[in-house]
């Protein structure tokens, strides 16, 4: 499996979808190898992350300087937890390309489904449960 610095990667929603649209547009665009990658990468840091915020002592939780050390370590969590979902909106993409490319319909998933404005779903169960 390659090597990645995926240290130097952007996190945040917002500056992973850039960075994703200024490789595409380079000609170099993420590859669903080094997607999946990412997502293995990014997730086992989500994992190490929480565990030291579960860790934390009231002092570090507080932090240094006034600011809150607690809502930070959060705040860096959540940004790589967005990140991943663009790389794996990317990666879903590329297996619904694959997919169609064989004659198969693609994959539906929980956020293809639109629902008729002001319906929640509340108490509906999918057919054949």
């Amino acid at each position: 499996m390659p090597e990645y610095d995926f240290e130097t990667y952007p996190t945040g929603e917002d500056a992973m979808a850039e960075y994703l649209q200024e490789r595409k547009a380079e000609g170099k665009p993420m590859t669903r190898e080094e997607g999946e990658t990412y997502i293995a990468w990014n997730t086992a840091k989500a994992q190490e992350m929480g565990e030291r915020i579960a860790r934390m002592t009231p002092e570090e939780e507080r932090g240094k300087g006034g600011l809150d050390g607690l809502d930070e370590a959060m705040s860096a969590q959540f940004d790589l937890e967005e990140a991943r979902f663009k790389v794996q909106a990317l990666v879903e993409a590329a297996e619904d390309a694959e997919r169609i490319a064989q004659g198969r319909r693609p994959v539906k998933r929980e956020r293809d489904i639109i629902a008729p404005e002001g319906f929640s779903g509340m108490g509906v169960t999918p057919r054949g449960w």
